[in-house]
């Protein structure tokens, strides 16, 4: 992940989805980096947030489908990693909560967004969990946000995690 403050030393970034498998190994390079990281996370309690914790990153509670929880988080950032699960939420919870995030992130003044998003292109495909993507990064880009969209297809620990949906029998 390259964000760069232009300052010659690192600033901070913003990690939402800081505590899923995305966010957490964002969080983890950036720290190593030397970037200061204020993992967002609905439950600053929770395994997952305190070992964030224990990493050195900030991890103060906020919602995606509460903006205006977003705010204090965002304010004084210059970066920012963003990325929603539609599989826990659902694609109209993910759109919306992808525009809180972007609409917060231009209120702050975020310098630089990074997009963990999927699907093949900057095309609509038909296949929703792709699409909202679009709709998200087309939001990201009417706020006037520089944007860098990461689309990953899977990621190879995917595999062989029977935790993963969908079910590890569908990979044969």
């Amino acid at each position: 992940m390259v964000f760069s403050s232009g300052r010659g030393t690192p600033g901070v970034v913003v990690v939402v989805g800081a505590t899923g498998r995305q966010g957490s190994a964002v969080v983890r390079h950036l720290l190593k980096d030397g970037w200061q990281v204020r993992a967002l996370t609905r439950n600053p309690s929770s395994d997952a947030s305190q070992a964030l914790r224990a990493l050195g990153a900030q991890v103060p509670q906020a919602n995606t489908e509460d903006p205006g929880s977003l705010r204090t988080p965002f304010q004084g950032a210059y970066g920012l990693f963003n990325v929603q699960n539609p599989m826990t939420s659902g694609i109209d919870a993910e759109v919306r909560q992808g525009s809180n995030v972007a609409e917060a992130a231009a209120e702050a003044g975020i310098r630089h967004v990074v997009y963990g998003a999927a699907g093949v292109s900057d095309q609509p495909t038909g296949v929703g969990s792709w699409d909202s993507k679009l709709v998200i990064a087309r939001r990201f880009r009417e706020l006037g946000l520089p944007l860098t969209v990461l689309r990953p297809m899977a990621f190879m620990e995917l595999m062989t995690d029977k935790g993963y949906y969908p079910q590890f029998s569908t990979w044969h």
